[in-house]
C-alpha cells in the first residue's frame, strides 16, 4: 500500500468518521419533533374542516324545513302552479309577489346561487337567482338535477356536487312541501355553487406553500375530488383505482369512516403528512395534508447548515492532511512522472526543482540527461519531418492535375455526348482517379429524402452489377449505409464496409462491396448529387476524399449546363407546338366571332323589324277599336322589340370591342372630357348639375375607344343622379407611381350596395330595375373591357343613397404632345 493511501486512511478513522457519527444521531431526534408538531396542526384543521362540513349541511336542512312550515308557500304555491301558463292573470301575480320576496332573503341571507320552488310535475315555477346565473323558471328540475325531484318528494335530498349532464356545477337539497290540508304540492331546492362548497376547505392557514384542505365524495362506484387551490385534484376516480393501494390512503381511510394522522401518500403520489377525518351527515372524506419536503424544510435547512459546517471542518482537515502527504509524496511522484514522459520521447519536459534535498538534486540531473539526448536526436527529426512534408505536397500537386484533367476530358465529353454517357465518363474518370472498380451516380431530390439512380460505371455495368433500378425513385431511408453521406453533408469512407453494424444488405444483382467512398455534391446548403466509388485494393485515404470531392464539384456545374441544353432543346419543342396550336384556336375564335355577329346582324334584326311593322300596322288600322287594355299591350310590344334593337347593339359593340384593333397614341382625357359633356347639354337642360373636371396628365391608349369609356361613365353618373334636385359629377385623377395613371368618375346619385360590386361589370347586370332607370346593363362590362385591353385595372365603390365612385387606371405617356383628335 502506498505512503499516501495510509496516511488518508488513519486521517479518516481518526476525525471525519466520529463527526458524521454524532450528527446523524442528533438530526433523528430533530425530524421526529418536526413530525409530531406538523400532525397536531393537521388534526386541528382537518376537526375544523369536519364542523363546517356538518354545519354546513345543518343549515341547508333548516332552510328547508323552514320552507316547509312556511304559510305563504303552503298557500300561494299551489295558486302559481294553477295560473303558471297565464302568468298575467292578477292571482299570478299576488301568490309570486309574497314568494318571490321570502325566497330572495333566504338566498342573500344564506349566499345560494339559486332558491327555486317546484310544482307536482317537477317544472320550476318560482326562483330567486344570483345576479350572473340564468333563471330556471320553466325548467324540468330533473333536466339539471338528476334524480333530485323523485328523491326529494320522501324527504330532504341532497345531489353529488355536479349534474348528470355537467349542466350545473355545486350542490342541490331538495325537500316536499305540503299544503295546508296536507297534499304533497310540490318542493323546495337550493343550489349552493361550488364557491360555497370550496370556501370550506378553502383556509389552509399555517400550512405553508404545499398545505391543502381537500374533500372527497362518494358517488357510486367512483369518488369525486374537491379542492379549490390545486385544480388537478378536481376530477372524477374510480375507486377501484385506488382503493386497496397506497395511492390516497387519506381519503380511503376518511371515506371508510376512519380518522387518524400520520405519513402517507397523497392521490397525486406526493409523499405528504396527513390528518383524515369523516364527515357523518355528509357521508364525505376530508383530508389535510403538507408535502413532506416542506414539512421538513427547516430539518433539511438545518442539516445543510451543519452540512456546510462539517465541509468547512473537514475541508480544513484535507488541507492539513494534505499539506503533509504533499511535503512527503508528491517530490516522489513528480520525479517518477517526469521519468515516465520524457522515457516516453517528449524530451522538452523539464523535471527539476530548486529544492536543495536530494530529490532536487536528481530531478535536475534527469533534465541535464534530457537535454542530451535531444541535441542528439533533433538533426534527424527535422530532415525527416522536411522529406514528409515534400512527399505530402507533391502527392497533392499530383492528384491536383490529375482532378483538373479529368475534368478537361468530362467537358470535352459533354460537348458530342447525351446525358447518360456524361455521368458514365464521370464515374469513370473517379475510378481512374482512386484505383477503384465500381462507380455510381445519384440524384437528391429538393426534398431530401427522394432519390433517383442516375447510373453506373462503365466497369460496373459490364462486369459487376445487373441490379434494376435506372432512373427509379426512392427514399433515403431504404437505400444502403453510403447515405451517410447525405445525412452529414460530408463525404464518408466505409473501409471495412462488412464490419458496419447498420448496413441494409444488398439488391439482386448488385456488386459485392469491400469498401466504399462516397462524396455528396453540395449546392445553396442541400444535397443535390453523390458520387461513390468502391472496392479499392488498399484502404481509401484523405487524398482520395479530396479528389473525388473535386471531381464531382466540377463535373456537377458541367451536368447543369447540360441538363440546362436538354430543357431548353425541350422548351424550344414545346413552344413551337403551343404556339401553333394557340394560333389555330385563336384563328377559330375569331371565325366563331365573326360568324356569331353576322347572325346577331341579320338573322336577329329581321325578325325584330317584323314584330316592330306589324305592331305600327295594327296601331294604324285597328288602334281605334282596341280598348285600353288592348292598347298598353300594343305599346308593350313595341318598347320591348325598340329595347331587344338597342340590347342586340350594345352585344355587338361589346364583341367588336375585344377583336377591333387599337391605334395607340397620347390622349388628354380631361379635353375628352369636357367634349363629351358638351355633347350631353340638352340630356340636363331643366336639371341642376355641377361638373367638376380637374386637370389630367397624358396618357396613352386608343381615342376612340377610350371616347366610349367617357360616354359610357358620365351618362351613367348623370343618369343615376336624375333624382337629386342639385347633383354633383366629377372626374379626377389620383397621385400614381408614374407608370400608370388612376381616374375616377365620381356622382352623389342613388349608389348601390357594395355586396353587388361584382355583378356591377357584368354583362346584362342591372343592380336598379328597368322601370328606375334606362339603359341595357352593358355600358360598364364595355368600359371594362377596353380597359382591360389597355392593361389597366377597374373596380367601383359606393353605397345606397350616397352616390357610387367607378376608378379605372391607363398606362402613363411622357414622350410628344396629347392627340388634338381627343
Amino acid at each position: 500500500m502506498a505512503i499516501r493511501t495510509k496516511l488518508a486512511l488513519i486521517f479518516l478513522l481518526l476525525i471525519i468518521l466520529p463527526v458524521t457519527a454524532g450528527t446523524i444521531l442528533l438530526f433523528s431526534h430533530v425530524g421526529d419533533v418536526v413530525r409530531d408538531v406538523r400532525l397536531l396542526q393537521l388534526e386541528n384543521v382537518a376537526n375544523l374542516a369536519r364542523e363546517k362540513v356538518e354545519s354546513f349541511f345543518s343549515e341547508r336542512k333548516g332552510n328547508a324545513e323552514l320552507f316547509q312550515k312556511n304559510a305563504a308557500v303552503r298557500t300561494n304555491l299551489p295558486i302559481v302552479e294553477k295560473y303558471s301558463r297565464d302568468r298575467n292573470n292578477p292571482a299570478y301575480l299576488n301568490a309570486c309577489r309574497p314568494l318571490a320576496g321570502y325566497m330572495e332573503a333566504v338566498r342573500a341571507a344564506y349566499g345560494y346561487s339559486g332558491v327555486m320552488l317546484v310544482d307536482r310535475t317537477g317544472k320550476v315555477v318560482a326562483a330567486a337567482v344570483k345576479a350572473g346565473n340564468s333563471d330556471k323558471v320553466g325548467m324540468s328540475l330533473s333536466d339539471f338535477g338528476g334524480e333530485a325531484f323523485e328523491a326529494g318528494r320522501a324527504g330532504v335530498y341532497f345531489t353529488d356536487m355536479h349534474g348528470p349532464d355537467g349542466s350545473y356545477a355545486g350542490l342541490l337539497c331538495t325537500a316536499p312541501l305540503r299544503g295546508l290540508s296536507g297534499e304533497f304540492i310540490g318542493e323546495a331546492a337550493f343550489l349552493s355553487d361550488k364557491e360555497s362548497v370550496y370556501s370550506l376547505v378553502r383556509d389552509a392557514s399555517g400550512l405553508g406553500v404545499s398545505g391543502e384542505t381537500y374533500i372527497g365524495m362518494p358517488m357510486g362506484g367512483e369518488v369525486q375530488f374537491i379542492n379549490a387551490f390545486h385544480p388537478d385534484r378536481n376530477t372524477v376516480k374510480n375507486k377501484a383505482d385506488f382503493f386497496g393501494g397506497k395511492l390516497a390512503m387519506p381519503m380511503q381511510n376518511a371515506l371508510s369512516g376512519k380518522d387518524g394522522s400520520g405519513d402517507a401518500v397523497d392521490y397525486l403520489g406526493h409523499d405528504v403528512l396527513a390528518a383524515w377525518r369523516h364527515a357523518p351527515t355528509a357521508g364525505w372524506g376530508l383530508v389535510s395534508k403538507i408535502d413532506a419536503e416542506e414539512a421538513y424544510s427547516a430539518v433539511t435547512r438545518l442539516k445543510a447548515a451543519a452540512l456546510g459546517a462539517g465541509l468547512v471542518f473537514v475541508a480544513f482537515s484535507v488541507a492539513a492532511g494534505g499539506f503533509l502527504v504533499r511535503s512527503i509524496v508528491n517530490p516522489v511522484r513528480e520525479l517518477q512522472m517526469g521519468a515516465e514522459i520524457i522515457g516516453s520521447g517528449d524530451l522538452d519536459y523539464k523535471v527539476g526543482t530548486d529544492k536543495s534535498d536530494e530529490i532536487g538534486q536528481l530531478s535536475r540531473s534527469f533534465d541535464r540527461m534530457a537535454e542530451n539526448l535531444k541535441k542528439v536526436t533533433a538533426s534527424r527529426d527535422e530532415l525527416d519531418l522536411e522529406i514528409a512534408e515534400r512527399e505530402k505536397a507533391e502527392e497533392a500537386r499530383r492528384r491536383a492535375v490529375e482532378v483538373l484533367r479529368a475534368s478537361l476530358r468530362i467537358s470535352e465529353h459533354a460537348l458530342h455526348h447525351g446525358l447518360d454517357e456524361l455521368l458514365t465518363k464521370t464515374l469513370d474518370e473517379a475510378e481512374k482517379l482512386t484505383a477503384s472498380r465500381i462507380g455510381f451516380f445519384h440524384f437528391v431530390e429538393a426534398d431530401q429524402v427522394t432519390l433517383r439512380l442516375q447510373t453506373w460505371s462503365t466497369n460496373t455495368l459490364s462486369s459487376m452489377c445487373t441490379a434494376e433500378g435506372k432512373g427509379a425513385h426512392y427514399p433515403v431511408d431504404k437505400a444502403g449505409v453510403w447515405v451517410d453521406a447525405i445525412v452529414r453533408k460530408a463525404p464518408v469512407v466505409h473501409n471495412d464496409y462488412e464490419s458496419l453494424p447498420h448496413k441494409k444488405g444488398l439488391p439482386p444483382g448488385h456488386a459485392p462491396v469491400v469498401r466504399e467512398l462516397v462524396a455528396p455534391i453540395l449546392r445553396g446548403g442541400l444535397v443535390v448529387g453523390v458520387i461513390g466509388v468502391g472496392n479499392k485494393a488498399e484502404e481509401y485515404d484523405d487524398g482520395d476524399v479530396e479528389a473525388v470531392s473535386q471531381l464531382a464539384g466540377r463535373a456537377w456545374d458541367v451536368i447543369l449546363a447540360k441538363l440546362a441544353e436538354l430543357e431548353l432543346d425541350e422548351y424550344r419543342r414545346n413552344l413551337e407546338v403551343m404556339v401553333e396550336a394557340r394560333t389555330a384556336e385563336l384563328t377559330a375564335a375569331n371565325k366563331e366571332l365573326e360568324a356569331f355577329s353576322y347572325s346577331v346582324s341579320h338573322d336577329l334584326r329581321a325578325p325584330l323589324r317584323h314584330i316592330q311593322g306589324f305592331v305600327e300596322l295594327l296601331a294604324k288600322n285597328a288602334g281605334a277599336a282596341l280598348d285600353e287594355k288592348g292598347g298598353r299591350y300594343l305599346s308593350t310590344i313595341s318598347v320591348s322589340a325598340t329595347r331587344m334593337g338597342e340590347l342586340i347593339d350594345d352585344l355587338l359593340t361589346f364583341s367588336r370591342m375585344g377583336r377591333a384593333e387599337m391605334r395607340m397614341t397620347a390622349v388628354d382625357l380631361g379635353r375628352m372630357a369636357e367634349n363629351v359633356v358638351q355633347e350631353m347639354r340638352t340630356d340636363v337642360e331643366g336639371r341642376d348639375v355641377r361638373w367638376v373636371i380637374g386637370g389630367m396628365p397624358p396618357v396613352y391608349g386608343d381615342p376612340s375607344m377610350l371616347r366610349l369609356v367617357m360616354v359610357n361613365l358620365l351618362s351613367n353618373a348623370l343618369k343615376f343622379t336624375a333624382t337629386r334636385a342639385h347633383a354633383s359629377i366629377e372626374f379626377g385623377c389620383l397621385p400614381g407611381d408614374g407608370k400608370e395613371v388612376t381616374f375616377f368618375v365620381r356622382d352623389d346619385g342613388v349608389g348601390f350596395d357594395m355586396q353587388y360590386v361584382d355583378k356591377l361589370f357584368g354583362v346584362f347586370q342591372r343592380l336598379h330595375k328597368s322601370e328606375e332607370f334606362e339603359g341595357t346593363g352593358i355600358g360598364l362590362a364595355n368600359v371594362r373591357r377596353i380597359i382591360s385591353r389597355h392593361g389597366g385595372r377597374t373596380w367601383a365603390e359606393g353605397a345606397l343613397g350616397e352616390g357610387a365612385a367607378i376608378y379605372f387606371t391607363l398606362p402613363a405617356h411622357y414622350e410628344g404632345e396629347p392627340d388634338e383628335r381627343a
